[in-house]
């Protein structure tokens, strides 16, 4: 899977695994588990898609579904802008993320 947007979040699924990519310049740490929060939401069909969109132009977290749960939920990588000279992150995956394994 390639980046093509820094700002646009990517999904996949391979076998059980499935892949939630958000590129960004900032981190927040409850961040990702906020937006996987809503995702899991609008799959269980509680809200349509187009609710993600009306989330992140209220600008207004009281909005958004509850904090999804840590538990599952891997980070698969670090990378930074190449100016800052810093050694390259070490995969921490537990499973191959292609294969599901």
């Amino acid at each position: 899977m390639r980046i093509v947007n820094p700002r646009r979040l990517e999904y996949a699924r391979a076998a059980r695994i499935s892949s939630l990519i958000s590129p960004q310049t900032r981190f927040c740490i409850t961040m990702v588990r906020n937006i996987v929060g809503c995702l899991v939401y609008v799959g269980k069909g509680k809200h349509p898609p187009q609710w993600i969109s009306e989330l992140i132009a209220a600008q207004d977290r009281r909005l958004a579904a509850p904090t999804f749960s840590a538990e599952g939920l891997y980070l698969f990588g670090v990378r930074y802008d190449a100016r800052w000279n810093l050694p390259a992150f070490t995969p921490m995956m537990p499973f191959d993320l292609e294969s599901g394994r």
